[in-house]
């Protein structure tokens, strides 16, 4: 066999494997898209189940995005760690958990953090382990 017919053979296994794995790419998707429908999940929260010998997990989460620039021109963020803090701090660093409490334990910051902040959903994961 020479160097072509061999590269030939090779290049088309490697054809041939690629396709096998974009088909299990598409089909594990899938799987893990009807595993997401059938479980229900509440945001920035997970379930775990036994499945046989494995263990599945579907967490769904939120992302935060927070306008630090117009945040902070507004003044809001100073007026409100002044009110905390004698010395404000130089630097802010915005912890999700944090706002979510923010919510319940100062609902006036809240509202006037909240339009600098945007939320969106994740894409739920779903992990498998054995």
């Amino acid at each position: 066999m020479t160097t072509e017919e061999k590269l030939a053979d090779l290049a088309l296994e490697l054809f041939n494997a690629k396709k096998a794995e974009d088909k299990a790419k598409e089909s594990r998707i899938n799987i893990e898209q009807e595993i997401v429908n059938t479980v229900v999940v509440g945001e920035n929260q997970s379930k775990t189940f036994k499945a046989g010998e494995l263990k599945l997990t579907v967490k769904k989460e939120l992302s935060y995005a927070v306008d630090q620039d117009n945040l902070f021109g507004a003044g809001l963020i100073s007026a409100w760690l002044e009110s905390i803090f004698e010395r404000v701090p130089e630097t802010f660093k915005f912890k999700p958990s944090d706002y979510e409490k923010m919510h319940e334990t100062n609902p006036e910051a809240f509202k006037a953090i909240s339009p600098y902040v945007s939320v969106k959903p994740k894409k739920t994961s779903v992990t498998l382990k054995f």
